[in-house]
Formats: structure tokens, sequence, C-alpha cells
């Protein structure tokens, strides 16, 4: 954890890398919901070093609510029990349920990435909220001739595909160079999709909506 990072936000919310931090800006913005700091914990290994240390920075006896995010990847149940073993390690509160909030001080909720209980990972969820896009056929075309061809694709790694399929998206939108996190902020995913109903049910429990 970089030691110039400060506790400036009663309402923290800890995301795996920068395309989470990106995404959770943008779509915390499209939500209207406001008052929390985001802080990245750099990959899922190392969240239980992280909060150890997270929970001994000076200002962190403020916080009043604490929100983690990571990815299922190949197991939604086991990725949750990581976390909450995470959380015992560091001491804090352990929810019960991805979703559910663990009464503190501080507050602790978890969300595991696409949607609290199925494989897969932010760009799963993103892949989604574009499934009726013109522009998904054509990219669904592309991987699979890439793969019929021989290219070392995520092939049946589906969680893998997931992520092909929503960098090979971007490329089809105005800046095609751009990450799947800066694409959240430029607008490229569709935030009024049903898929993110629980991820802006999460954040409201954890951050409430704006006032």
């Amino acid at each position: 954890m970089p030691q110039d990072i400060s506790i400036e936000a009663q309402v923290q919310i800890l995301v795996e890398g920068n395309d989470d931090r990106n995404f959770f800006r943008a779509f915390a913005n499209h939500c209207r919901i406001d008052g929390f700091q985001i802080q990245s914990f750099g990959g899922a290994p190392g969240l239980g070093r992280f909060l150890r240390t997270f929970a001994g920075r000076p200002g962190f006896d403020s916080v009043t609510a604490l929100a983690i995010v990571r990815d299922a990847d190949d197991n939604a149940a086991s990725a949750f029990r990581s976390v909450r073993s995470a959380l015992a390690r560091a001491g804090l509160p352990e929810p019960a349920q991805p979703g559910e909030l663990a009464a503190g001080p501080p507050a602790v909720a978890v969300w595991i990435m696409p949607d609290g209980a199925s494989p897969g990972m932010l760009e799963t969820l993103l892949w989604r909220s574009v499934a009726d896009d013109p522009a998904a056929p054509c990219v669904a075309e592309f991987l699979d001739c890439a793969d019929r061809a021989g290219a070392p694709t995520a092939g049946s790694d589906e969680a893998r595909a997931d992520k092909a399929r929503a960098h090979a998206f971007v490329a089809t939108r105005p800046r095609p160079e751009v990450s799947v996190g800066v694409a959240a902020l430029e607008g490229y995913w569709d935030f009024d999709r049903p898929d993110f109903g629980g991820l802006r049910a999460f954040l409201e429990t954890v951050a409430g909506p704006e006032d």
C-alpha cells in the first residue's frame, strides 16, 4: 500500500485496481451516489495485507463504512470466503453474505463481481451491459473467428473470454485505445441496464443515495 494514501472520507470503497476505480467513479456519478473515497488494494492476493495496513492508518477510526469489491473469477463463493478471511485477520467485521452490511464500527460490506453469485469479473458485467448493442454480434464473431484460426484466445475460459469481449467492444468506440475503466468514464457502458441493479443497491447500502 503506498504510504501517501490518506483517509479522507467516512465511507471507504476498496477495489482491485485502476480499472475498477475508474469504473466506480463513473458508475457512482451516474447513480448520483457521493460521499465516499475509492482506494485500490492492488489485486485479490494482496487484500489481507492491505487491510491490516489500512486499518492502522491515521484517520481509520473516523471510517463509518467500508466496502470491499473483488472479482469472483472462477468461483464467487470461494472469492467471498477469501475476503471474509482477510477481514478476520485484520480484526474487522465479516458480513454473512455478499451485499449485506455487517455492523461495525466500521460497518463492512462485500460485493463479488459480476453479480454477487456468478463466476466472472468486472468485464463480465460490462459485457452484459452492451449485449443489445449493434456491435456486440460483431465482437462475438471476431473472437469466434480468431479462436477458429488458432489464435491464443481465452477459448473455453468464460470469465477470461468476457475480458476479451469487453476490450474488443471498446475497440469499436471513438477511443479504442482506452481501458475498460476509462471507457466507463467515456460513457461506453450502459449503466441503465438491469444488470447493474445489484451493484447499485450495494453502493446505496454502503454510501446512500445523494440527497
